[in-house]
């Protein structure tokens, strides 16, 4: 419409977004977890002893890394506001998809692409190594080497770890 104005002064990343309202990591307040509300065009501290990193909405949770705990994967619950720690190892990246987690695990000489369910139980390994890009869906997740553009990877998103090479059709 004709009716612009800037509603909130500094950068919001809007990859989080549940019920209309954006949760952010607040540049402006040391990169607490905040929620701006467009409706009032306010902003509000929703965690204010750590900073987070990469935030991701599923199923009533806010999962994300906890820059003030070295990386590690955390989650806050919106329903009880409650905070769970997640790994005991730092995360490069991740992705969240119903019950389950997959992570990638930062390590000098153990690094591997993680599984788990979403409450943190259930960590299993299944690549061992450094890898990024990772899509889930319900029949499968697919990642690919960190070092590598070529090739693709898939293993069933639950279940048994199998992992094959994946080969997307070409483009027409």
């Amino acid at each position: 419409g004709g009716d612009r104005h800037e509603i909130y002064a500094s950068d919001i990343n809007p990859a989080c977004v549940i019920d209309g309202n954006i949760y952010f990591p607040n540049m402006d307040a040391n990169f607490y977890l905040s929620c701006f509300h467009p409706a009032t065009e306010s902003a509000d501290i929703v965690i204010s002893d750590m900073k987070v990193y990469q935030l991701t909405y599923d199923n009533g949770y806010i999962y994300y890394m906890n820059v003030s705990d070295d990386y590690k994967l955390y989650r806050y619950s919106l329903n009880e506001d409650f905070v769970t720690k997640l790994t005991d190892y730092r995360v490069d990246t991740f992705n969240v998809l119903d019950d389950t987690i997959f992570c990638q695990k930062n390590g000098k000489d153990d690094a591997a692409l993680m599984r788990m369910r979403a409450d943190g139980s259930g960590t299993e390994l299944i690549a061992a190594g450094n890898y990024k890009n990772i899509s889930m869906t319900e029949g499968y997740t697919y990642f690919k080497a960190f070092d590598e553009d070529g090739t693709w990877y898939r293993v069933p998103t639950t279940g048994l770890a199998d992992v094959t090479t994946f080969a997307p059709l070409p483009k027409e």
